[in-house]
Formats: structure tokens, C-alpha cells, sequence
């Protein structure tokens, strides 16, 4: 039995709501977990593995305290849908390795992780 790959990227337990934009539907979905390289949300719609979406996650009132991507389906589950991240803007970004770093519990390993992300 071969095993499963292991993870490159800490994926950490985030729950807050994230919308998300396909073409001219847009819905909700409950963040289930994210790394820096996708996240999980947890809602009843569905979208065809290898589509791409826009996904924002409000932090807060202030738009400048948002976390916007556009992530690519790569499985679609009773639960909800998982995506790898596309595209992501350096201040997005740097939010995302902030709320994964705070949740994870060892910013250095998410500092070694943000390197790989960028080579990648």
C-alpha cells in the first residue's frame, strides 16, 4: 500500500466565512482550514474540479484587512470544496502567512514554508 504524500504546506484551523466568485454566481462558504497554498471551505455548492474562482476572506470591516486569491477546485467533497491557491497579491499574501503563522504555533516553519511558496 503506498502511502499518501505528505503535505509541503501546515494547513491550520481557521474558521471564519470567505466568499466566492464564479463567473456570475458568487456564495459563502465556512473556512474550514487554509495553508499558504489552499484552503477548505465547508458549503453545500459545488463547482467542477479544475475551475477557477475568486475567493475573498474578510478579516474585518476594513477592505485593506482582506485576504483576496483565485484558487483552482481540486476536489469536491459532501462537506464542501478544496482549492489550491492561483494567484494571490504580496499584501494578501502577507496576511495569509500571518494567520497561518499565529495558528500553527512555529512561525519559523511558516517562514520556511513562505520561502518555499515564493520559489514555487
Amino acid at each position: 500500500m503506498e502511502a499518501a504524500p505528505k503535505r509541503k504546506f501546515s494547513r491550520v484551523e481557521f474558521k471564519i466565512v470567505a466568499t466566492v466568485k464564479h463567473g456570475q454566481r458568487q456564495f459563502v462558504g465556512a473556512v474550514s482550514n487554509l495553508s499558504l497554498s489552499g484552503i477548505f471551505l465547508v458549503t453545500d455548492q459545488c463547482l467542477p474540479v479544475g475551475e477557477v474562482a475568486a475567493i475573498l476572506i474578510a478579516l474585518d470591516d476594513q477592505p485593506e484587512n482582506s485576504v483576496e486569491m483565485t484558487g483552482k477546485v481540486a476536489r469536491v467533497t459532501e462537506e464542501g470544496i478544496a482549492f489550491n491557491f492561483d494567484k494571490i497579491d504580496y499584501d494578501s499574501f502577507i496576511h495569509l502567512k500571518n494567520i497561518v503563522a499565529l495558528n500553527s504555533g512555529d512561525e519559523s516553519k511558516i517562514q520556511d514554508e513562505m520561502v518555499d511558496r515564493v520559489l514555487v
